[in-house]
C-alpha cells in the first residue's frame, strides 16, 4: 500500500523523478567524493565526564594568625623562700635631703662677707691678731666659683668703738681691701646711726672708690627702736641713703620686737620708698610663723625690697622636711627673684666653716627649691639692690 502512494508519487512529480534519475546515475558512474562542506554549527555540550584522579600536593600555605591565648594552667608548687637580704641602714633623725638633688655649680655674687681689720678683730675677740680681707676671701670665692662679693665693714660696732673715729678707720679698712680687686668687690660702709658723725660719714665713705652702700647692724649699734631719739637718727640715715641713692643692707637680728618696734622699723621703711632695702637673715632668726608677719610688715615696698640667706638656712638645714618647705614657701611668697645668696663669711669661722661660701653653698641645696630656684638664686648678680636695675 505504501510502495503504491510513493509511486503514485512520482508519477505526478516530475521534477522528483529527474532527481532521482539523477543521483542514480552518479552512484552507478562511481565519480569522486566532492569537498568537504563547511563546518556545521557546535553542538550543545554534553555531559560532564567523570572526575579524574587527584592532582599532586601543593606547596605548604604561609603561618595563619595566632590563635586566642588558652586559659592559664593550673598554679605550680609553691618555690623555697629565697635567703634574706643585708640589713638597711638605719634612717637618721629629722627629714630626709630634699626630694630633688640640686646642684649649686657656683654664684654671680655673695651678697656679704667681712673684712676683719687687726682692731676690729681685737674688739670681737679680746685678743690681738692679724688683719684678714680681700686676698683671704678671693682665694674662698674661687674655690666655691663665685664671681663676686660685697664687703661689709665692721664701722658700724658699737662695743669698744665709743666715737666716730673707730667707726671711720673701719670703713677705711674696708675701702683698701675692695681697691685690691675692685673689678670682684663690692663695698659697705659701716654706719652707727647713733654717732653724732653718722650722716658725714655716709658723704665721706661713699666718696671711697669702691663704697657704694650702707650697713646697718640695729642690735649692735645700741639702736633702740622704741626710743623717739633712736628712731629719729635712723630715720635720717634713711633720707641720707635716698638722697644718695644708695642701697641698705638692714640687721635687725635679734626679733621679735615689741610691737612698737616693729611699727616703727616699718615706718621708716614706708617713708623712703625709693631706698633699696636688702633684709639679712630672712629678717631674724624667729619661728617662721614670726618670720612671715615680721617679713610682711617690713616690705610695704615689694619693688625696693630684698631679702637674704646669711645664716638662716644654716638654722634648720637639719630640720624636718615640713620645716624647710616653709622656709622656701615663704621665699616664694617675697619672691624667689628677690632672694640674694650669702655665705656672711668671717676669717674668724675658718674657710670650711658652713658659713663659708662654699659651705653656705652646700646649705642651700639641703633646701626643697626646684632646680630653676636655686639657679635663679645663685644667678642673682644683686643688680637690682644695688643699683635698682
Amino acid at each position: 500500500m505504501a510502495r503504491k502512494m510513493f509511486i503514485s508519487r512520482i508519477n505526478r512529480s516530475p521534477m522528483l523523478v529527474a532527481l532521482i534519475l539523477m543521483m542514480v546515475l552518479g552512484m552507478a558512474c562511481g565519480g569522486q567524493t566532492g569537498g568537504q562542506g563547511p563546518a556545521g554549527p557546535a553542538g550543545e555540550e554534553g555531559p560532564a565526564g567523570e572526575q579524574g584522579p587527584a592532582g599532586a600536593a601543593g606547596s605548604a600555605g604561609k603561618q595563619g594568625p595566632a590563635g586566642a591565648q588558652g586559659p592559664a594552667g593550673a598554679a605550680g608548687p609553691k618555690g623555697d623562700r629565697g635567703s634574706a637580704g643585708p640589713a638597711g641602714e638605719s634612717a637618721s633623725s629629722g627629714a630626709s635631703d630634699a626630694p630633688v638633688a640640686l646642684v649649686a655649680r657656683g654664684a654671680a655674687m655673695d651678697a656679704r662677707a667681712h673684712p676683719l681689720s687687726a682692731a676690729a678683730r681685737e674688739r670681737l675677740t679680746g685678743s690681738s691678731g692679724a688683719a684678714s680681707g680681700a686676698d683671704e676671701l678671693i682665694a674662698l670665692l674661687d674655690g666655691a666659683n663665685v664671681e663676686k662679693a660685697m664687703m661689709a665693714s665692721f664701722g658700724f660696732h658699737a662695743r669698744g668703738a665709743p666715737d666716730d673715729a673707730a667707726s671711720s678707720a673701719e670703713n677705711d679698712f674696708t675701702a683698701e681691701e675692695v681697691a685690691k680687686f675692685p673689678d670682684r668687690l663690692i663695698g659697705f660702709c659701716g654706719i652707727n646711726p647713733l654717732y653724732s658723725g653718722a650722716i658725714e660719714e655716709i658723704d665721706r665713705c661713699l666718696g671711697l672708690d669702691g663704697m657704694v652702700g650702707i650697713k646697718l647692724q640695729i642690735p649692735i649699734s645700741g639702736v633702740d627702736l622704741t626710743n623717739a631719739d633712736h628712731v629719729a637718727a635712723l630715720s635720717a640715715v634713711f633720707s641720707k641713703a635716698e638722697e644718695r641713692d644708695a642701697p641698705v643692707q638692714l640687721h635687725t637680728q635679734p626679733p621679735p620686737m615689741d610691737p612698737s618696734a616693729t611699727a616703727n622699723l616699718a615706718a621708716i621703711i614706708t617713708a623712703h620708698p625709693d631706698v633699696r632695702v636688702l633684709h639679712s637673715h630672712c629678717g631674724g632668726f624667729i619661728d617662721e610663723h614670726l618670720r612671715q608677719v615680721w617679713l610682711n610688715g617690713m616690705r610695704p615696698n615689694v619693688d625696693t625690697s630684698f631679702l637674704d640667706l646669711s645664716g638662716c638656712l644654716l638654722e634648720l638645714e637639719d630640720a624636718p622636711l615640713s620645716k624647710r618647705e616653709m622656709i622656701v614657701w615663704m621665699l616664694r611668697e617675697w619672691g624667689i627673684e628677690r632672694v640674694l645668696w650669702t655665705s656672711d663669711y668671717l676669717v674668724l669661722r675658718g674657710p670650711t666653716h658652713p658659713l663659708s661660701p662654699l659651705g653656705a653653698m652646700d646649705t642651700l641645696t639641703k633646701y626643697p627649691f626646684t632646680q630653676e630656684e636655686l639657679d635663679l638664686i645663685l644667678n642673682n648678680d644683686a643688680s637690682a639692690w644695688l643699683e635698682g636695675k
